[in-house]
């Protein structure tokens, strides 16, 4: 089985490493405005006082930043990020709730900014808003939506960004495709390591979200290895997401994949046909043995004995067989 993707770790990994490349990709609004030149610094303990207890247990991706913006002064500004990858009626309210909690507590201005990940293209939450009695309140802030980034055909030419291959990878993990993950993986890898595998702080981390979102089986785990150890060292290099169309090595790539899938299917089959095999065995040998007046006690024993079964196993098999 394979294990659950942790998507929101996966993100905030990404973005804390590379943090200015996240905001220019995402929100170029807002980095324009930011003096790149100056330090910035993450306040997870801050955030962690801010975040209500349970919401720090379920380790939302959440990054709290603070920046120097261009206007000349030393002022500066707390950006939220909030990583959303489901749908949640009550993540506008929430955006308020931490906007004027870090307000009130560090009396600085905020920029609040929300990346949602879902596959909802109508599905855009970006102000909260109270109308009461004459009483009104209108939050508005920051959203950019995954879906609108993701081209799943991009060639290596149109790449300028290392968070179109995050986009990118982030989408196919969404789809959990198990059939050719494999091709995908090896398409996405190959992208990351033609278009930026002179910057090894950007390949490595990259290469890392990618093993975090598509989870491959053991047995095409190995074989992914040896594929990429071959693009590393430059040997049949993709140019482009079309490579299966008609190159040669996307063919023979996509042959030897059903060939592994195909044997491990069959490997799963005779596992399957033996256990079966087996409780057919089982149900025969109990049934003659309580036939010829065997007791109860020497049937759970020679269970034990020709099978190798628990004593528990033994006498659940009798129960399910020949039910009191």
């Amino acid at each position: 089985m394979r294990r659950k993707i942790d998507f929101d770790n996966a993100w905030k990994q990404l973005i804390t490493k590379h943090f200015k490349d996240f905001v220019d990709f995402f929100y170029p609004q807002v980095s324009k405005w930011i003096d790149w030149q100056r330090e910035f610094n993450f306040l997870d303990k801050e955030l962690e006082q801010i975040l209500p207890s349970n919401k720090i247990k379920k380790k939302y991706a959440d990054k709290l930043v603070q920046v120097y913006l261009k206007d000349g002064t030393k002022r500066w500004v707390l950006l939220h990020l909030e990583i959303q990858n489901y749908k949640d009626e009550n993540i506008a309210k929430r955006m308020f709730t931490y906007y004027y909690k870090i307000l009130d507590k560090y009396d600085k201005e905020v920029i609040s900014l929300l990346l949602l990940t879902d596959n909802s293209k109508n599905w855009r939450p970006n102000n909260y808003s109270l109308d009461l009695c004459g009483t009104t309140m209108k939050f508005n802030y920051n959203i950019a939506k995954l879906i609108d980034f993701c081209d799943e055909n991009i060639t290596n030419e149109k790449i300028h960004s290392p968070f179109q291959i995050a986009v990118l990878t982030h989408s196919i993990a969404n789809k959990n495709k198990k059939d050719d993950l494999i091709i995908e993986k090896i398409k996405i890898f190959s992208l990351l390591a033609r278009k930026f595998n002179y910057n090894k702080s950007v390949f490595y981390d990259f290469k890392v979200f990618i093993d975090w979102l598509l989870i491959l089986p053991d047995y095409l785990n190995k074989e992914y290895n040896k594929r990429i150890k071959n693009i590393e060292k430059g040997e049949k290099v993709m140019t482009d997401l079309e490579f299966l169309a008609g190159s040669q090595f996307g063919k023979e790539l996509l042959k030897e994949h059903k060939a592994i899938v195909k044997k491990e299917v069959k490997k799963e089959v005779k596992k399957e046909v033996k256990k079966e095999v087996k409780k057919e065995a089982i149900k025969v040998l109990i049934e003659s043995l309580f036939s010829f007046g065997i007791s109860r006690e020497d049937v759970i024993h020679t269970l034990r004995t020709k099978y190798r079964l628990s004593k528990k196993n033994a006498i659940d098999s009798i129960n399910e067989y020949l039910p009191a």
